[in-house]
């Protein structure tokens, strides 16, 4: 007769004697299973084929095939700039050189900001109806980059930018730019506003849903020099602009 201990063990409901516990059906299941995967592998041809590098996405990411990119010329590795000095320095470059060479450096970086921003008939508009004027303005009433153009049309389309490299917005940075872009005949309809910035996630999703800042959109730094790259042309371009650029970029990403 079985003990009171004996009977609470569930071991003890069956009176026929367990079998013997062995490895055997373990370990061939799991060769079976292993000559399969071997099979497999084999009959992909993964054992022997070697990865290919093949490097054209990031030429074509880059514009590396381009004639005279950015990365051509050595960056300025003497000095770490800071936000309002690599601004001024976009108005600068935008600016410089015979008037017809400045409006198509205008219209290139303008371009290429009106793309980021998903502005397309804007930037549509410019190259149907031409430029009459351009400019270019940092630093203007605190306003990190402003540039815009008048069309042969009389049209205004500008891109207004709140430049980070790093730093945080201020309260109240961005309600403030817009003010100052509304005197200048910048609004809703002809302009691009936009916060570049390394990383667009480092700016964070509450503050577009602010009131004031609704028209504000986040851009990366890889995406709009990238883009200016591509609408740049090789005439209005020259050997200090690119190196400009390359430090940028360098100060950006590293």
């Amino acid at each position: 007769m079985r003990s009171p201990a004996e009977a609470d063990d569930w071991r003890s409901l069956s009176r026929l004697p367990a079998p013997p516990f062995a490895l055997d059906g373990l370990l061939l299941v799991a060769r079976r299973s292993g000559n399969a995967v071997l099979r497999s592998i084999r009959a992909t041809d993964f054992a022997r084929s070697a990865p290919v590098a093949d490097p054209s996405s990031i030429h074509r990411l880059f514009q590396f095939d381009e004639a005279d990119h950015a990365f051509d010329e050595p960056a300025h590795v003497w000095a770490n700039f800071r936000e309002p000095q690599l601004t001024a320095g976009l108005a600068h470059f935008l600016g410089r050189g015979p008037s017809a060479v400045s409006r198509e450096r205008i219209r290139s970086f303008l371009v290429a900001a009106l793309r980021c921003a998903g502005r397309q008939s804007l930037s549509e508009r410019i190259a149907v109806c031409g430029i009459a004027t351009g400019e270019a303005v940092a630093e203007e009433a605190r306003v990190d980059l402003i540039v815009q153009v008048v069309t042969t049309d009389g049209d205004t389309v500008g891109v207004v930018i709140e430049a980070k490299f790093g730093h945080h917005l201020t309260r109240g940075q961005l309600p403030a730019a817009r003010r100052h872009a509304a005197t200048r005949g910048l609004a809703d309809d002809n302009t691009a506003f936009l916060v570049v910035l390394p990383d667009t996630e480092d700016v964070g999703s509450a503050v577009f849903s602010k009131p004031g800042n609704r028209r504000w959109q986040a851009v990366s730094w890889w995406n709009l020099l990238t883009r200016v790259e591509a609408s740049l042309g090789a005439a209005e371009d020259d050997r200090s602009f690119r190196a400009f650029r390359h430090t940028i970029w360098r100060q950006t990403y590293g």
